[in-house]
């Protein structure tokens, strides 16, 4: 089971692996236009492009393999290359009453990949994770948390 725990009121996150810390998304400033994270000697940062407003590239290792963007309904889009350099497209939407539950999904088809469910303890927010998708993902599910955590952040700047 995967967690993702903020660690300031800045942005930052870990993600656990039963409660293990393996990685942490850190922010630059308060803006949530610039963060870096690491996994299995893995640098992957996010930033926003200069030339495209609302548009962020994911770039590993040096090199841009994908991007995140806003759209006008205030819905992420995860455009990233997988495993066998194909390119995979999800969308982060929050779902229920009080929108504290959110859904990764496959955009074709429109099937769930990982549910990342709100749950606050004293003033700390926790996402609890979980692998919903029937099919491969053909990318880590680390990789892919770390990237829905940075859409995470980027939903409650535009909400």
């Amino acid at each position: 089971m995967y967690q993702i725990k903020s660690t300031s009121f800045k942005g930052n996150y870990v993600v656990l692996k039963h409660g293990e810390q393996f990685s942490e998304v850190c922010y630059h400033n308060w803006k949530y236009n610039h963060a870096k994270a690491s996994y299995h000697n893995q640098e992957i940062e996010i930033k926003a492009n200069t030339d495209r407003k609302s548009f962020y590239d994911i770039i590993k290792n040096g090199v841009v393999t994908g991007n995140i963007t806003i759209d006008c309904k205030s819905v992420s889009r995860i455009q990233v290359l997988d495993q066998h350099n194909k390119n995979q497209h999800f969308y982060l939407k929050a779902e229920g009453f009080w929108k504290h539950k959110y859904v990764l999904y496959f955009s074709n088809p429109q099937t769930p990949a990982i549910v990342l469910q709100s749950n606050n303890k004293r003033l700390t927010t926790y996402y609890d994770v979980k692998k919903v998708a029937a099919t491969p993902l053909n990318i880590e599910i680390p990789t892919l948390i770390i990237y829905s955590v940075f859409a995470l952040n980027l939903l409650s700047c535009y909400a």
